[in-house]
């Protein structure tokens, strides 16, 4: 589910809520019930930017807050039935949440943005396969500057 608004009062505003549900519900080598690994039953998301709207100086001022929630998933390997003491195990990975602030400004062809991305530092995993697990960016400052022809 995603929302988005238009700008109202030079605020804008954008989320997004997913939820899923993914495990094993008949098979003959995976324990059923237990969940498929690296798909967190929750994410979610939302940014609220503010563009300055009056005139002088501050037209052309914008920021933005956005929020970035994973819920807990699970690395590793599923447990298999077919193999007799099977050390593969399932790990759970905790839920994070990633904080991103950003500011720029634009005047006429010219404009500069700077953004810190995992303002409070949080540290978890990205989770893609069997042999993938990457920890998250720490905090990070970036800032582009750019000219419109």
């Amino acid at each position: 589910m995603d929302l988005k608004t238009k700008q109202l009062s030079g605020f804008s505003f954008l989320g997004g809520y997913s939820y899923n549900l993914t495990k094993y519900t008949a098979s003959n080598i995976y324990i059923v019930g237990s969940l498929l690994r690296y798909n967190p039953n929750h994410t979610a998301n939302g940014s609220i930017y503010y563009s300055f709207q009056r005139t002088g100086w501050a037209k052309g001022l914008n920021m933005g807050l956005t929020a970035f929630y994973m819920g807990q998933r699970v690395a590793g390997r599923s447990t298999r039935l077919t193999v007799n003491s099977d050390t593969y195990q399932l790990i759970p990975v905790p839920a994070f949440t990633q904080l991103d602030a950003s500011v720029g400004y634009s005047l006429d062809r010219f404009s500069v943005r700077a953004k810190v991305s995992n303002v409070l530092n949080v540290l978890s995993y990205q989770i893609h396969d069997d042999n993938s697990v990457n920890p998250i960016a720490p905090r990070m400052l970036s800032a582009t500057v750019s000219y419109r022809w």
